[in-house]
């Protein structure tokens, strides 16, 4: 991580990082709950291989 990238992690706290990483990660788990989701709409010779 280049100075910038300290630089802008050090305008926040611990307790405002915490909660940034928090949303992070909840959207990650999110997204591949979704993925998941609709990977299990497409049967199998559906034209659709992911």
């Amino acid at each position: 991580m280049g100075e910038a990238g300290i630089a802008a992690l050090h305008r926040w706290n611990a307790a405002e990082l915490a909660l940034i990483a928090d949303f992070l990660e909840r959207g990650r788990a999110l997204q591949l709950e979704q993925a998941e989701r609709i990977r299990a709409l497409t049967g199998p010779g559906d034209g659709r291989e992911w």
